[in-house]
């Protein structure tokens, strides 16, 4: 179980036909002891996405992003997003 505090801010534009893309910027703290949530540096994720409505679901997304901690960037991730409107 880990702690997290977050900040995320999203921006999204429409592309038609109910499709929209996104973009977004993460901030947040985390770490596996609450005592120590804020002894390192926040981690940052940047990326972009699209979006689309689904039937009986809400909506499908894809997301690709990358983190980003002490200066460099760590990691990049794909995600599915099912159902989520954020």
């Amino acid at each position: 179980h880990r702690d997290l505090h977050s900040f995320p801010t999203r921006r999204s534009s429409d592309l038609g036909n109910g499709l929209s893309a996104i973009a977004f910027v993460d901030v947040g703290f985390i770490n596996r002891e609450r005592k120590k949530l804020f002894d390192e540096l926040p981690m940052a994720g940047i990326g972009f996405g699209f979006r689309i409505p689904a039937p009986m679901i809400g909506t499908i997304g894809l997301d690709y992003g990358w983190g980003y901690r002490d200066g460099e960037f760590i990691d990049q991730v794909l995600h599915l997003v099912i159902g989520q409107k954020f």
